[in-house]
């Protein structure tokens, strides 16, 4: 605890001599001076890798000292004055980086804007610098969080579709206009993103996390991916089933669909038992009186040996069971596990 406060005292001290020293004026420095700069911004940089940030800042200003107008310290400060609960003090600091080199400089400080929700001057900036650098993900996303905050939620939307019209399979503005029709409460569309987005399926690891953000979405494309599973054990591509069943357990495990469906097949093609009876066996946990799960753990049960144990299954499948296609699969594996076939 003494250690933090130190810390934070050294970086408020050394704030208050940074923000109260006259401002040099411009010069060119001399070669000692350029090597002195380097050292100190390298080791700076170092240092905020290492997390240390307090020796950060103060390297940082001895940068300062030497080049007071150099874009990428000021823009480092900005951001160490900012973490450190300096906002205001990190603002002067933002706002030069971003004067002396708008088209690099201009990240924190869009950011530090939003923060501040100062969305006006935010939308400035953000069109000098597309004016600079052209329009992007990142000009798509703080247009839509400023239009937001200036409650203009027509033109917040308009932004995220405009994006998409440039980049029509990027997960992240669908995840994003999938979440707009959410909070509208409309369905369909979001259905219809969820398809659009299945579509593009397999994903990174990254993606599947954004996805499993919007439930909605999560939920609509692990069942349409589980369907795709099942047609593809139909024609007997297992190994794509099976990725395809993951995903769809990964998205939403409590789709128990997939569970039983995954379960089934890998236990009536070969392969791990163990693994097929325990998923078996939390659906059924999930869900004690569903036929079709009973039956597919009593399968399982039978092609491990323990026919005893699968014949009570199978009759307690045969009594939930409330639709003939399903009695009829019971009735033909309880014939099998009693010998009678």
């Amino acid at each position: 605890m003494g250690y933090r406060l130190r810390v934070i005292g050294l970086l408020l001290l050394v704030c208050s001599v940074s923000l109260f020293a006259k401002p040099k004026e411009k010069q060119a420095m001399t070669v000692e001076q350029e090597q002195q700069f380097l050292y100190y911004f390298y080791a700076a940089r170092h240092a905020i890798e290492q997390e240390d940030y307090a020796r950060a800042y103060v390297l940082l200003n001895f940068c300062h000292e030497i080049n007071p107008n150099d874009a990428f310290v000021n823009d480092h400060i900005g951001v160490l004055l900012s973490s450190c609960e300096q906002k205001d003090a990190a603002d002067e600091y933002f706002a030069k980086a971003y004067e002396t080199s708008p088209s690099e400089c201009n990240e924190h400080y869009l950011d530090y804007l939003l923060g501040k929700e100062q969305w006006k001057k935010a939308l400035k900036v953000q069109n000098q610098v597309d004016a600079l650098n052209g329009y992007n993900a990142n000009s798509a996303l703080n247009r839509y969080r400023i239009y937001l905050g200036l409650n203009k939620g027509k033109q917040a939307v308009a932004e995220i579709d405009r994006y998409l019209e440039q980049d029509p399979e990027s997960i992240n503005f669908l995840l994003f206009r999938a979440d707009i029709h959410v909070h509208l409460g409309e369905d369909q569309q979001v259905f219809d993103i969820s398809q659009r987005i299945k579509k593009l399926l397999p994903l990174s690891v990254a993606e599947y996390e954004l996805i499993k953000n919007v439930k909605y979405c999560a939920y609509y494309i692990s069942h349409l991916v589980t369907f795709d599973a099942d047609s593809l054990v139909s024609i007997g591509q297992l190994e794509k089933a099976y990725m395809n069943y993951e995903i769809a357990m990964y998205l939403w495990p409590k789709n128990l669909t997939a569970v039983n469906n995954y379960a089934y097949s890998m236990a009536t093609h070969g392969g791990d038992l163990s693994r097929a009876e325990k998923m078996s066996a939390s659906t059924i946990q999930a869900e004690p009186d569903n036929a079709v799960f009973l039956d597919t753990y009593a399968w399982i049960l039978h092609l491990k040996g323990q026919n005893t144990l699968a014949e009570f299954y199978l009759k307690k499948a045969l009594d939930n069971a409330h639709h003939d296609e399903v009695k009829e699969v019971v009735i033909e594996h309880l014939k099998e596990v009693k010998g009678e076939q």
